[in-house]
């Protein structure tokens, strides 16, 4: 795999899934009023959804990453060390947005009034501030990117099929965010952007950085220390 493989080839499908939705929701949060695009998805509500977003949204969380990263000691140590900073610069980058910049932001229950219509999720705890960005998105999509990466990197076939799978999985994980009444489309819009670009700063840095270092130690696993 070389360098512009990384930038174009084997990421093409995924951006360009990327672009139309940033064209699209980019669209919808210009054009409608604040809260109208959770409100509807809210709405939309049924027994089968409360049970999928429940428990999907959870690929967006911190501890699923990590037993993602611990995997990685089966394959390759290098996908580790990729993985582990690109969430690291992520997380560091939302947390200051969340504690800094927009410390304290209301989420769409604090937001509204008392009285709105909401369909709450049993067994789901609602949080009230701290809303932008989403950080379940932006680890979504920071994992989308990490696990593309090592696809083209295994050369593992069909990798434009499973760009539209990693892109899916952590777009449903920004819609599970809305529909739970956790964020507002801009928390998830930016969480989209803030995930997938600085893994994929991270993925093209390492790409570069790591052979100025040749050493077959990157190349080992837990299942071949000594290769």
């Amino acid at each position: 795999m070389n360098s512009k493989a990384v930038l174009y080839k084997e990421y093409k499908v995924f951006f360009l899934l990327l672009a139309v939705y940033f064209g699209v929701a980019g669209w919808i949060w210009l054009n409608t009023e604040k809260g109208v695009p959770e409100l509807y998805i809210n709405a939309h509500w049924s027994p089968p959804a409360d049970i999928f977003f429940k428990y999907f949204t959870y690929v967006g969380d911190g501890w699923v990453y990590t037993v993602f990263v611990f995997s990685l000691l089966l394959l390759r140590f290098r996908h580790i060390l990729v993985a582990t900073l690109a969430i690291l610069l992520k997380t560091a980058v939302v947390q200051y947005f969340k504690l800094s910049l927009f410390h304290n932001s209301p989420r769409p229950t604090k937001y509204f009034p008392y009285d709105t219509n909401f369909h709450f999720v049993d067994g789901v705890q609602v949080y009230a501030t701290n809303s932008f960005p989403s950080g379940h998105t932006s680890t979504a999509f920071c994992l989308a990117v990490v696990v593309i990466y090592i696809l083209a990197f295994e050369n593992v076939k069909y990798r434009a099929f499973w760009q539209v799978v990693c892109f899916t999985m952590a777009f449903l994980v920004g819609i599970s965010r809305m529909y739970l009444l956790q964020h507002f489309l801009e928390d998830t819009y930016v969480g989209t952007f803030i995930g997938a670009f600085f893994a994929w700063i991270t993925v093209i840095a390492l790409y570069h950085i790591l052979p100025k270092y040749p050493s077959t130690a990157w190349n080992r696993s837990l299942l071949r220390l000594k290769g």
